[in-house]
């Protein structure tokens, strides 16, 4: 079979054997690489599809691939096309070794050098079954060990070609894939329903942020505090004089109708920005100032660090300690609001809440309010919905999508009463810690069904998943059947290739 040492056979249930990839393939089936394929070889009007390593999902083909090339370029490269239930296994990750099988397509297909296919052939094994097999824990942990490589993960069509695997009868192959497939049509329609669970709490943020902009959670808090309102209004004439050297337009109160903003309880006020803030800038390129990132020294923030609503350091930079001393503007005090200016993430807003000395980039804007204004308010209005549209609108696409400081310092903000303030923050927060702890929930109860998919599997590559049948053909018969074709067909070949000479 192999010059494979395997395992011990009476372990596994009656009818079952250890084989590998090429046993278990007819004699009209194939174990090969796809093609070398370089970038000069593709062409956008060919007519053949070039199946990617981003196609390949577990258990599923993504169909993301938008490559091609053209009929006489795959003739030239002897490429080997595609066929439907040809099982095609990712050699490199993420994951690693995933499977899937390719389905019927309407045009001529070939792969990557980085993906394996295995065709089945006529009379062979269920290539369904070899795709759960392949993706179950079992082959999955063996896969992990046969891995090599330095930067980037890879598993070899040789090194797949030694795992063992254990094979049932072909009938109990078949009753496998049917019982997994009918677990995992259950498994994935709890699946959708969760995932539009997760999608119904991003829209109750939004709700959320809705509400708080225009005043309806505190609604009733107005009706009982009626007369301390009135006596809060002074906050806004203290802005007009902390403001008075500021751009005139700053002052001046926004009416609904300028900026066709929304009704605002008759308390609150528009104002821009710019008119709560001390302070509005960016930072700048190290790379502009002939500054090297560091391990250690002044922490770094980016557009990437500054998620909504939180900041994001899973991955932290650092900078020489002189950065600060060149961009003293942009020093980051703990409170400071930081408001993504350029790329796909404008607009994702946080409070910097870090005792740690760090400074910002050229795509991050630090917005420092005074007191007199609640930040973590702030904060979620400029995450909320209107803000993001009236940033989008303001926005130049140039090489990437981008706002200068003057729209920022333009956002139109609803300002309440600091005290109403405190109560919407405080209504925010607890409606915000409801939806986060029920998206732990669904991520927790999701998560399981991902172990329960593994653990399914795994039940059925040791036989406990269906019953055996005893009238079952073993299916070492059906292996010897293969091998003996095989060597009959290598028999003939020689045969051909002596009568030729």
């Amino acid at each position: 079979m192999s010059e494979l040492v395997l395992e011990d056979q009476s372990k596994l249930p009656s009818g079952w054997s250890f084989s590998i990839i090429e046993d278990i393939i007819s004699d009209s089936g194939l174990f090969v690489d796809g093609d070398w394929v370089e970038s000069k070889d593709q062409d956008p009007d060919g007519d053949v599809r070039l199946t990617q390593l981003a196609d390949i999902g577990v258990n599923t083909f993504k169909n993301k691939s938008n490559r091609f090339m053209t009929i006489k370029k795959t003739n030239d490269l002897n490429c080997t096309f595609l066929q439907k239930n040809d099982v095609l296994v990712a050699r490199m990750p993420d994951p690693l070794g995933r499977a899937c099988l390719f389905p019927e397509f309407d045009q001529k297909c070939v792969t990557v050098v980085d993906v394996a296919i295995i065709r089945i052939g006529k009379n062979g094994c269920n290539p369904k079954w070899l795709m759960y097999m392949i993706n179950s824990p079992l082959i999955q942990s063996k896969i992990f060990k046969l891995q090599s490589g330095t930067t980037r993960k890879r598993i070899s069509r040789k090194n797949l070609s030694k795992i063992l695997f254990q094979i049932p009868p072909i009938d109990e192959q078949k009753r496998i894939v049917e019982k997994i497939e009918e677990l995992f049509l259950e498994i994935d329609y709890i699946k959708k329903i969760l995932e539009n669970n997760k999608l119904q709490l991003k829209q109750y943020v939004k709700s959320l942020l809705e509400f708080t902009s225009k005043g309806k959670f505190t609604q009733l808090w107005r009706q009982e505090h009626e007369h301390d309102v009135e006596s809060e209004l002074s906050i806004f004439r203290e802005f007009k004089n902390k403001t008075s050297k500021i751009d005139s337009k700053l002052i001046s109160e926004i009416h609904e109708n300028n900026l066709k903003l929304h009704v605002i309880p008759k308390t609150w006020k528009w104002v821009r920005l710019g008119f709560l803030s001390k302070l509005i800038t960016k930072g700048a390129s190290p790379k502009w100032q002939g500054i090297d990132y560091v391990d250690d020294g002044i922490l770094f923030i980016t557009s990437e660090n500054v998620g909504t609503g939180q900041i994001l350091l899973k991955k932290p930079k650092f900078l020489e300690k002189k950065f600060n001393e060149i961009q003293k503007r942009s020093i980051l005090q703990k409170g400071d609001i930081l408001t993504n200016i350029v790329g796909a993430s404008i607009g994702r807003t946080a409070i910097y809440d870090l005792d740690d000395n760090a400074n910002i980039n050229q795509a991050v804007s630090l917005i420092r309010t005074f007191d007199e204004v609640n930040r973590k308010y702030i904060q979620h209005i400029l995450n909320s919905q209107f803000v993001l549209d009236y940033m989008n609108l303001e926005k130049v696409d140039v090489a990437r999508a981008n706002l200068s400081l003057q729209n920022v310092s333009d956002f139109p903000i609803p300002l309440p009463p600091l005290k109403e303030q405190e109560q919407i923050i405080s209504k925010i927060e607890q409606g915000l810690s409801l939806i986060k702890n029920a998206e732990n929930i669904t991520d927790s109860i999701l998560f399981q069904l991902d172990t329960l998919q593994g653990s399914i599997l795994k039940q059925a590559f040791e036989g406990k998943l269906v019953p055996q049948d005893p009238n079952d053909e073993p299916v070492e018969i059906l292996l010897q059947k293969m091998k003996l074709k095989k060597q009959q067909l290598k028999q003939k070949a020689k045969k051909r290739n002596k009568n030729v000479k």
